[in-house]
């Protein structure tokens, strides 16, 4: 079986509401695709979007990207074109992932057969503090009772949103995601005087790059401090948690380099008792799909699951295709 034909395309889902994050706002879900055809008539798929705040990528990038590699694939195995994509030190992480997406399904096409359901974390997208409560509340009332709630707003009001929610919300298990946008004079202030016991983590509180303040703070937190933009590689996953930089990491496809980067996490943290979330960008079906799959074969290590996109598309159809009821996501391959 060898690589035959590849294609690309641009797709766009609209959004139920706009996501909101200390880092960007979108209406809409934008994605590249690709399509890897064999030689035997099979196809596998995978897709990127683009998060330039994230992985300095764009459409554009992920395109020019999925052509160069797609174009040298041609010819290939799917078992030598994974070699080639995992030697290859151009090509950005979104895009990487992309193709790995593809060509593990056509390496290993048949479903995990699990019948561990999921329950995914919902987003709540930074907004004032009342404004989250009601878009909590519409979650809430569509059976979703794992909230991550952006914060970050620079304001002043983020322990105001914090503790309207949690207030408003007892019940409901709460996530923090500050992205990076706390100091670390904020982020000790608002550790000790956010106190709802129903706070289950805090996501990356301060910049990327400030790992001697995510140690202070992950020393001091009574709550759990989860790293996500500190942690794109092995090597940094690796690096933080043996430094005291966080709890728990957050493994995303699109910010390793695909499934077989994320297993090899994954695994390290499995036998180093490390906890993680399997967390997304807003993402396409596919590749939310491909994370579904990885957290199920982890699924004592992967501790909490934020994929939750297709909960946020304006068509809830596809979300119940996929199996999402409520913020549970059953089998359903």
């Amino acid at each position: 079986m060898k690589l035959s034909v590849f294609h690309l395309s641009r797709r766009s889902i609209a959004l139920r509401h706009p996501f909101v994050t200390a880092l960007r706002r979108v209406e809409t879900v934008d994605f590249v695709r690709v399509i890897l055809h064999t030689s035997s008539g099979r196809k596998g798929i995978g897709e990127a979007p683009p998060t330039p705040a994230i992985t300095g990528e764009t459409m554009e990038s992920i395109e020019a990207d999925l052509q160069r590699l797609g174009a040298q694939m041609m010819g290939l195995s799917p078992h030598e074109a994974q070699a080639l994509l995992m030697h290859d030190t151009q090509i950005k992480s979104s895009a990487k992932a992309a193709l790995d997406i593809a060509l593990c399904s056509l390496i290993d096409p048949c479903p995990i057969s699990s019948n561990v359901p999921l329950r995914s974390l919902i987003t709540i997208s930074l907004a004032s503090p009342e404004a989250m409560r009601r878009e909590a509340g519409e979650a809430m009332r569509r059976g979703c009772r794992h909230l991550k709630i952006k914060v970050g707003g620079r304001d002043g009001q983020d322990a105001l949103r914090i503790e309207t929610i949690c207030r408003a919300f007892p019940e409901a298990t709460v996530i923090i995601d500050a992205n990076q946008a706390w100091t670390r004079d904020e982020a000790e202030h608002l550790m000790l005087t956010c106190k709802a016991p129903n706070i289950a983590l805090i996501e990356q509180p301060l910049v990327r790059d400030d790992l001697e303040g995510m140690r202070r703070i992950t020393r001091q937190s009574p709550i759990p401090i989860l790293a996500d933009e500190s942690a794109f590689s092995f090597e940094e996953v690796v690096h933080v948690i043996e430094t005291g930089a966080a709890h728990m990491i957050n493994v995303k496809l699109m910010k390793c380099g695909g499934v077989r980067a994320a297993e090899e996490i994954l695994s390290w943290c499995a036998a180093h008792g490390v906890g993680c979330m399997m967390g997304s960008m807003l993402e396409g079906p596919r590749s939310i799909a491909a994370a579904i799959r990885l957290s199920r074969c982890f699924a004592d290590t992967v501790r909490f699951v934020d994929l939750d996109s297709p909960l946020l598309y304006a068509d809830g159809r596809i979300a119940a295709l996929m199996g999402y009821q409520g913020d549970v996501i059953v089998p359903y391959m």
